[in-house]
């Protein structure tokens, strides 16, 4: 069968393979085959002058890929090794086996190890003895994997260093094929300042919850309750900064001299309250100054004191103490005394957060000492009135707004014969009589108007007897109210018997004065002694009565006796009754009666 080329050059000839050509067909057909060749040549020709040229640009292209190739390699490769050099992290290579192939300058920083020394140990050299496992993948926890597509795992696990401190780090491991070999890939990550920090804001949280605790327990303490609140903080705070002791000194008034009036003491640390009581403050010049100028004294090490602080030098170091820090207690913008910790077993620094927050713990000490101290004046007071009202001589009461006995002095009880405790709540109604009564609503609708007023009254005693007392009511006002009233009572009895008494006398010396009149009036010396005799008997009621007449002034010495003898000075004797005169020589003027 003809070629498919030459089919067509025949069809285009108008030939067929059946009939022969003609001679012209045929000469047509021959120069046709002759022009194939012949472009056939020129083809062929060109054909191999492009192979040539296309093979020597190939080599030149190749060439130029090549080393284009190279250079990014090259590149790539020192790219890499650059961004291994300066990486922060860690990045540590290992087989299968657990041996470690690559060590970045990073993980050289974290472990100490330079990679010559560590490349070819293996890697649970670097993990702490507890976490180290007899394979890898048991202490990582990675699993064998044949894929290109291989796991990551991240976690927080112990490394540690060439000099065996460990530390706590942050692992994330993956691994990967590399041709036939399965490689791990170890991220490393130093986060031991990360975990400081984080147990610094962690501490400093817990701290101000503590501090909010003890602050919240002060507002509900008892002003009797504060010290014993204040010893137990101190208890609460030391353990916490981890210190040995921690304490309260207060200033005296004078400012001469300091003591300690709270510790607390860690546990094989001896107190020295005790000893530290009325310490002068002129043995502390430096200390005290500071204090005075309301400053934090913050002594991280005792042998580094000034020269000027050479005397608390000795007194701190005989106390063996290495390190303080003391807060001034202020209170009214006044120093009234110093907060502190001691570290005796290990020197301690603070910082600043730590110190924002014991000058939160010294304001809040300060508040509830004042409270305490306020509290102790007030009772002082209290306990001063109530001595007033308790050992007064007059009755003082203090009743509520339905005039009601709260406070009764114990005067007023045994004015009434009843016991302080049996008159509390009771009224003035249960102790008036009771034809006085409109007096006690008058005087009780002038109380609670505002306005006070004294008067008289007849009270009745537990056993039913009265007595007048005199009463002076005031309102008794809280936050501008009237909220009760007080009363001050006054026995009248003694007044009233002075009363009766003095009239009594003066219905006596009327009567005198009338016998007198009548005696002067008659002129009769023995008239007048029978006289006076008679109206003394029956004007004054005595049973007896003797009047003697002298010829002359008696002498009286200061014990009431005559002076001298009597004897020839007495007139007459004028006697009523049984009295029966002895002799003038018993003779006294002070005795009963107008002349014993």
């Amino acid at each position: 069968m003809l070629h498919q080329i030459l089919q067509r050059q025949l069809k285009k000839l108008g030939l067929s393979p059946d009939q022969p050509p003609t001679p012209e067909t045929w000469r047509a057909f021959l120069e046709r085959i002759n022009a194939a060749y012949e472009q056939a040549d020129q083809d062929r020709y060109l054909l191999e002058r492009a192979m040539a040229i296309s093979s020597r640009e190939m080599r030149e292209l190749n060439e130029s890929l090549r080393k284009t190739a190279e250079n990014q390699i090259t590149l790539e490769r020192n790219r890499h090794q650059a961004i291994m050099e300066h990486i922060v992290d860690g990045v540590i290579t290992f087989n299968s086996d657990g041996y470690i192939q690559s060590f970045n300058p990073a993980a050289e920083r974290i472990f100490g190890y330079t990679a010559k020394e560590i490349v070819g140990q293996h890697i649970n050299d670097l993990l702490s003895g507890t976490q180290s496992g007899s394979h890898p993948t048991d202490k990582l926890n990675l699993q064998s994997n044949t894929e290109a597509s291989i796991q990551h795992i991240r976690n927080e696990v112990v490394g540690r260093r060439k000099n065996g401190d460990m530390f706590p780090m942050e692992l994330a491991v993956s691994n990967m094929l590399f041709g036939d070999q399965q490689l791990f890939i170890a991220v490393v990550r130093d986060i031991s300042e990360q975990k400081k920090i984080e147990s610094l804001l962690y501490n400093k949280l817990k701290f101000e919850e503590l501090i909010t605790t003890i602050s919240t327990k002060f507002i509900n303490l008892a002003p009797e309750e504060i010290d014993n609140g204040i010893n137990e903080a101190l208890g609460q705070i030391g353990q916490f900064v981890q210190v040995d002791r921690s304490y309260i000194f207060l200033i005296s008034e004078d400012k001469q001299t300091v003591s300690n009036t709270h510790e607390w003491c860690a546990p094989g640390i001896l107190p020295a309250i005790e000893y530290l009581q009325n310490v002068p403050a002129n043995t502390m010049p430096w200390w005290m100054d500071k204090i005075e100028k309301q400053e934090v004294i913050h002594i991280p090490c005792v042998a580094d004191l000034p020269p000027e602080a050479s005397n608390e030098k000795e007194l701190l170091k005989a106390q063996e103490i290495q390190s303080l820090i003391v807060v001034p207690l202020v209170y009214n913008r006044q120093s009234i005394g110093f907060f502190g910790f001691d570290a005796v077993r290990t020197q301690r620094e603070w910082d600043e957060d730590s110190i924002r927050l014991f000058k939160i713990l010294g304001e809040i000490f300060v508040n509830a000492l004042a409270r305490k101290q306020v509290a102790e004046q007030l009772q002082q007071q209290r306990d001063f009135a109530l001595q007033v009202m308790n050992t007064m001589g007059q009755g003082l009461t203090v009743a509520d707004t339905e005039w009601r006995f709260e406070y009764v002095n114990p005067t007023f009880a045994r004015m009434l014969g009843y016991t302080p405790e049996e008159l509390i709540g009771k009224t003035p109604f249960d102790i008036t009589v009771k034809e006085d009564w409109p007096k006690l609503h008058e005087s009780r609708n002038k109380r609670f108007s505002g306005a006070d007023e004294t008067y008289e009254l007849r009270l009745r005693r537990k056993d039913g007897s009265h007595f007048y007392a005199l009463v002076t009511g005031a309102p008794r006002f809280q936050n501008g109210k009237v909220v009760g009233s007080i009363g001050v009572i006054t026995d009248l009895t003694e007044r009233k018997k002075s009363e009766e008494e003095l009239a009594q006398k003066a219905a006596e010396l009327a009567a005198l004065y009338r016998a007198s009149t009548q005696l002067f009036a008659s002129g009769d010396l023995n008239s007048m002694a029978q006289q006076i005799a008679t109206t003394v008997t029956s004007e004054f009621e005595f049973a007896d009565c003797a009047v003697v007449l002298l010829e002359e002034p008696l002498e009286i010495n200061e014990l009431g006796e005559v002076v001298g003898n009597m004897n020839g000075r007495i007139l007459s004797v004028v006697q009523l009754g049984e009295y029966q005169h002895d002799t003038v020589k018993s003779l006294r003027v002070n005795g009963p009666g107008l002349i014993a």
